[in-house]
C-alpha cells in the first residue's frame, strides 16, 4: 500500500556547482504569487513556473532583504542536497535561479493545496480543520518512512527529519523536504547548546547530541519523534525538558511519553 518503486538516478550529479547549472533557470520563468510562510529572513511562496510551453504550480523558497549572504548560500546548499532524486515521497528541487546571489530562488513541484505538515497538524489540533483518522496518521508515518528509506538507499543522511520538513496535500500524500529555512520558519524547534549553532535538539538521537554522530540510525530516531508528532497532532516533543538537559536525560533512558489518544499497538 505504501511502497513505491525505488528510482535510482543513474548518473546523479553530486557536485553543488554542477547541480546549480543543471537546475538553472532564468528569473523570468518564476512568478511568485502567494506568500505562505515567512520568518525573519526566509520566505515560502506559492507560485507558477514556466517550463518550456507549460506552466506549473510550484512552491518557491527564497530569502528576504534581511538575509545575510551566508543565509542565502545555506538555503541553496540545503536544497541542492536532494537534487536529482525521484520518489513519490521526496520533494526535490526542479529548478533554481541564482542570478542574484543574495536572493536565490529554489523551485519545487506541488499541488495547489499542499501545506507544511507541522502547520497542518497544529491546525487540526486547534480544531481549525478536521483531524485525520488514526489509520490516516499511520499512513502519513509510513510515507515519511518510505521517503527516508529512499534517501538512505541514495546514501543520504537527512539529519533533520521532522513534521516541519514534510509537506502534505489535501489527499494526504506526503513528501519529505530539505530543511532549508526551517531554523528561521520554526525557531522554537531549534536550540543552541553553547556552540553558536541552532540544532533540532528534541528530535535528535543521543549519539547526535552527545557525540555529534549523524547516521541512518539517527535519522530513524528522528522518524520516531516525527511519528510522535503525528500521534499528538503536532505537539512539541519533550516539552517538559529544558533543551540543555535532553542529551543527559535520553542517555539515562528517558523517552517521550505515549500520547493520550495513541493506541497501544501504535
Amino acid at each position: 500500500m505504501f511502497f513505491h518503486k525505488q528510482t535510482v538516478p543513474k548518473d546523479r550529479i553530486t557536485d553543488p556547482a554542477e547541480q546549480l547549472r543543471y537546475l538553472n533557470t532564468t528569473r523570468s520563468n518564476i512568478r511568485l504569487e502567494i506568500l505562505v510562510h515567512e520568518g525573519t529572513f526566509g520566505r515560502v511562496y506559492k507560485g507558477v513556473f514556466k517550463r518550456g510551453d507549460t506552466y506549473e504550480e510550484v512552491l518557491v523558497k527564497t530569502v528576504s532583504e534581511a538575509a545575510s549572504a551566508m543565509q542565502a548560500a545555506l538555503l541553496v546548499a540545503e536544497g541542492l542536497r536532494l537534487c536529482g532524486l525521484i520518489h513519490a515521497n521526496v520533494l526535490a528541487p526542479i529548478a533554481a535561479c541564482a542570478e542574484e546571489a543574495r536572493k536565490p530562488l529554489l523551485v519545487y513541484c506541488c499541488v495547489s493545496h499542499s501545506s507544511n505538515l507541522k502547520r497542518f497538524l497544529t491546525s487540526c489540533r486547534l480544531g481549525h480543520q478536521a483531524a485525520p483518522a488514526t489509520r490516516e496518521l499511520v499512513d502519513l508515518g509510513a510515507q515519511v518512512a518510505c521517503g527516508l528509506a529512499y534517501l538512505h538507499v541514495q546514501r543520504l543522511v537527512h539529519a533533520d527529519i521532522a513534521a516541519r520538513n514534510c509537506i502534505v496535500d489535501e489527499k494526504l500524500r506526503l513528501k519529505v523536504a530539505d530543511n532549508g529555512l526551517s531554523r528561521d520558519l520554526f525557531p522554537d524547534d531549534y536550540h543552541c547548546l553553547g556552540d553558536n549553532e541552532n540544532r533540532p535538539v528534541k528530535w535528535m538521537a543521543p549519539e547526535s547530541l552527545l557525540q555529534n554522530q549523524y547516521t541512518t540510525a539517527s535519522d530513524v530516531w528522528s522518524l520516531g519523534i516525527t511519528l510522535w508528532e503525528l500521534a499528538t497532532l503536532g505537539a512539541s516533543p519533550l516539552a517538559e525538558l529544558d533543551a540543555a538537559d535532553v542529551g543527559a536525560f535520553l542517555n539515562g533512558g528517558y523517552r517521550p511519553s505515549q500520547p493520550h489518544n495513541c493506541p497501544d499497538e501504535l
